[in-house]
């Protein structure tokens, strides 16, 4: 006699917001490009908004160094203390801004700050100035309103 596992499974209820996450169109878009990369065809993709450049040698040379001497752990946040300044410093002299760091977070993207510190942290509960409704317009992101 063969011994049986019994399997329990649990719901799991995750918030309306989470469950109106669709697929992402700028994935589905560099999919399609890449699809059509192998098949031969030359391709302008416009999808990730990434650089048509390689990545300069001095920012791999950071990174390197970076790995080298040991900082591969988290950091916070909003970014370190350090790019947060680099990045005031840059905007300040780029367009004479006066940004304080306390006033900088460093994310992976556009859609991730926006969706992270906007829209995800309550449950079901919209912040000032964002309109919620059930439906959204897809132009690549998640929080444009479309309305009826």
């Amino acid at each position: 006699m063969t011994p049986t596992t019994a399997e329990t499974t649990h719901a799991v209820k995750l918030t309306d917001r989470i469950n109106r996450i669709e697929p992402s169109a700028t994935m589905a878009v560099v999919a399609e490009a890449d699809k059509l990369r192998s098949q031969g065809v030359d391709v302008v993709d416009f999808g990730a908004g990434e650089p048509h450049f390689a990545t300069p040698q001095h920012i791999k040379d950071a990174a390197i160094a970076a790995i080298q001497g040991n900082f591969t752990k988290y950091t916070a946040v909003a970014g370190t203390a350090e790019l947060r300044d680099a990045i005031v410093q840059r905007h300040a002299g780029d367009f004479g801004s006066g940004y304080r760091r306390e006033e900088v977070i460093a994310s992976t993207g556009g859609k991730h700050a926006l969706f992270s510190h906007i829209r995800l942290p309550v449950a079901n509960v919209v912040p000032d100035g964002i309109v919620e409704e059930n439906r959204l317009l897809r132009h690549d992101g998640h929080l444009f309103p479309q309305r009826s």
